[in-house]
């Protein structure tokens, strides 16, 4: 995290990827739907993002998919920042 600072997308689903040329970012592409958004800030270019998730039965087996977006101006792009991959965590497994 060259900037200390960045965004944590978090969805219910991976909808088709959302191409984000047109903000900058070729070649980037949004992979989660955005149900969540936190901003991350961060020390000595590293972050620790928590997610809190009540003890609920009915949660187990709920997918969250997840992409980290980290605002760097050496990301040769104009909107000066890059995207992760969007894993997916199951609740439970």
């Amino acid at each position: 995290m060259p900037l200390n600072i960045g965004l944590m997308v978090t969805g219910l689903s991976n909808p088709a990827p959302l191409d984000l040329a047109v903000i900058g970012m070729p070649g980037c592409h949004l992979r989660v739907s955005a149900e969540s958004l936190m901003t991350l800030i961060g020390a000595n270019n590293q972050a620790t993002y928590d997610l809190s998730l009540p003890s609920n039965p009915s949660l187990v087996g709920v997918a969250l998919y997840q992409q980290a977006l980290v605002f760097d101006s050496g990301a040769g792009n104009a909107f000066q920042a890059v995207i992760s991959e969007a894993p997916v965590a199951v609740i439970g497994q």
